[in-house]
C-alpha cells in the first residue's frame, strides 16, 4: 500500500511510451497588459497510467499501471493589467485559466484529469504596504474515467495584507492572510485522497518576520 492509500499494480512488460506534441505561445511583455497564451496538444503512444480497477483490499482502492494510445489538448493563460501606478505605489489585476481534455484513442477519459479553471486577483504593492484579494474556481469534473467517481467544483477567496516596518539596519514584516474565506468544502480532483482529504477550511493567520 503506498503513502496515497492505495494498493498500486505493476506491470514489468510495459512498453516505453512515445509522445509527440505541439505547442504555441502567444507573449505580451511589454505595456500596461502583458500576458500569455498557450495552446497544447500531446500524441501518445503506449502512454503509461494508473487506472482503477473497481476493486478494494481492506477497503483500500486498487489501481493498476496500465498503457495505451492517448491524446492531450487544452489551453493556459494568464493575464496581468496595470491598473494605476503613483509614485511607489501599483495597481495591478491579475487573470488566469487553463484547461485540458485527455482521452484514449480507443474511446474513453484518462483518469485524473484536473478540470477546467478560473482565477483573478486584484493586487496593491507600495513602499510599505502590500495586499491582494484573489478569487479562483474551479469546474466540477464529471469526464472521468471507468471506476473513477465525480468531483463537484468549488470557489475559493483569498486576500492578505502586509506591513514592512524599516527600523536603522532592522526590517519586521507582519502579514495577515487569510485562505478560504468562505469555507468552501473542496477536492482537488488529481488527488488520491479527496475522498479523505479536502483542502483546509477557513485559516487565518498572523505572521512576523524579523530581518536583521
Amino acid at each position: 500500500m503506498s503513502s496515497t492509500l492505495t494498493y498500486e499494480i505493476g506491470d514489468p512488460n510495459l512498453e516505453a511510451e512515445v509522445g509527440n506534441g505541439l505547442d504555441l505561445s502567444l507573449r505580451k511583455n511589454e505595456g500596461r497588459l502583458q500576458g500569455e497564451l498557450t495552446l497544447f496538444r500531446q500524441d501518445f503512444q503506449d502512454f503509461i497510467y494508473q487506472a482503477f480497477t473497481g476493486t478494494q483490499i481492506e477497503n483500500v482502492a486498487v489501481i493498476r499501471y496500465s498503457q495505451a494510445d492517448a491524446m492531450m489538448s487544452g489551453a493556459e493563460f494568464r493575464a496581468r493589467i496595470e491598473i494605476s501606478e503613483w509614485d511607489e505605489n501599483h495597481v495591478h489585476l491579475e487573470i488566469l485559466g487553463d484547461t485540458v481534455d485527455a482521452e484514449l484513442d480507443a474511446g474513453g477519459n484518462l483518469p485524473r484529469i484536473p478540470p477546467m479553471s478560473l482565477g483573478a486577483g486584484m493586487h496593491y504593492h507600495g513602499h510599505a504596504w502590500r495586499g491582494a484579494v484573489e478569487w479562483r474556481w474551479v469546474d466540477d469534473q464529471h469526464d472521468i474515467a471507468e471506476q473513477e467517481s465525480e468531483t463537484d467544483g468549488y470557489t475559493m477567496l483569498n486576500a492578505h495584507v502586509g506591513r514592512r516596518f524599516v527600523m536603522r539596519n532592522q526590517i519586521l514584516d507582519v502579514l495577515l492572510r487569510g485562505r478560504n474565506l468562505t469555507d468552501e468544502e473542496a477536492r482537488v480532483h488529481t488527488s488520491f485522497l479527496k475522498t479523505f482529504a479536502p483542502l483546509p477550511g477557513r485559516d487565518i493567520t498572523l505572521s512576523a518576520r524579523f530581518w536583521f
